[in-house]
């Protein structure tokens, strides 16, 4: 075991350098320039536009920028120590440490996929097992119905409306923000209120995904001969379904795991907007529309390191819940 993950984390290395080249090269190529955006203004002096770029070390070369970014400054001018030491620059418009600014960020962030992924798990789970069970019926065609509707509702739509009914309307929910401005304490309840509907809309897409992956694991195990024997024996029903068919089904579940969460940080990207959730979601859309371009190359390689350590993930989970399986 110890031996597979070595090599895999060795095998992430070229990966990772590849991800950086692509998203440095991407960002340099995408229209807009950050020194514009920060010096709007008509009276600015064409010197001082020219000052700014250089302390933000992009009067260098494509190629110089890259190896400074990703290996520090030589030169003492850009006070920037590198992605190797963990260092991913400064923003361009707030000045400070863009891993300072994930470390505020992150916890809402997780706390968002959290309540989302239990959400789209716990349902999803059930909705499989119980289609799998009654195959061909109205619950069956129902649940498969409801999958597909999940699966094909656009993020911002479905939050968009859920703030219509529930928030505007209704009064029930809160429009967004993470916790009530004019509350000093704020309770549990409080806090849950805020986060229901963001939840929610993260959360259904997982629903679908989860069902689908479900059932389809379900009536395949429902086909083995051991659940034929429990039948046999007179076990109860439902001590076949959920003790037997739906704890194996379980197995073939957990690789799809660690691509989840990173899918469902994905997610927040548009839920926390739509919400004002302060989380890295809502930091991203701002930096790309601001040409931040600090922040938006650090997500896309925190990005990248979170798939490949969660696939990494779901392999030794597997192996865990499998004892079948050994990895070579």
């Amino acid at each position: 075991m110890t031996t597979y993950i070595f090599r895999r984390l060795l095998q992430a290395v070229p990966t990772i350098l590849g991800v950086t080249l692509i998203t440095f090269f991407l960002m340099q190529a995408a229209p807009g320039d950050p020194v514009q955006i920060l010096t709007f203004s008509p009276g600015m002096k064409a010197e001082d536009r020219e000052r700014l770029r250089h302390e933000l070390c992009l009067d260098r070369p494509l190629a110089t920028q890259y190896l400074i970014w990703v290996f520090g400054d030589w030169t003492g001018e850009c006070s920037q120590r590198g992605l190797i030491r963990g260092d991913f620059g400064n923003s361009f418009f707030s000045r400070r440490p863009v891993l300072e600014m994930y470390t505020e960020r992150i916890p809402a962030t997780l706390q968002l996929t959290t309540y989302a992924l239990l959400i789209g798990g716990a349902l999803g789970l059930f909705m499989g097992i119980i289609s799998a069970i009654y195959r061909g019926t109205a619950i069956d065609n129902f649940s498969r119905f409801f999958s597909v509707v999940f699966d094909a509702l656009p993020p911002f739509w479905f939050g968009i409306l859920l703030i219509m009914y529930f928030s505007v309307q209704l009064g029930i929910f809160p429009v967004g923000g993470q916790l009530p401005l004019n509350v000093d304490n704020p309770t549990i309840a409080d806090r849950v209120r805020h986060l229901v509907l963001p939840s929610i809309v993260l959360g259904v897409t997982w629903i679908a995904v989860m069902s689908r992956y479900m059932r389809a694991e379900t009536l395949e195990v429902m086909g083995q001969d051991y659940i034929r024997t429990a039948h046999a024996k007179g076990l109860r029903k439902r001590t076949v379904y959920f003790k037997h068919a739906a704890r194996n089904a379980l197995i073939p579940i957990v690789t799809i795991l660690g691509p989840a969460v990173t899918a469902l940080l994905g997610g927040a990207v548009v839920v926390e907007r739509i919400f004002s959730w302060p989380g890295i979601g809502r930091m991203v859309v701002d930096a790309v529309s601001r040409r931040d371009f600090p922040v938006i190359m650090a997500s896309t390689i925190i990005g990248a390191v979170l798939v490949i350590f969660g696939n990494l993930l779901s392999d030794i989970l597997l192996v865990m819940v499998d004892p079948r399986i050994r990895l070579k």
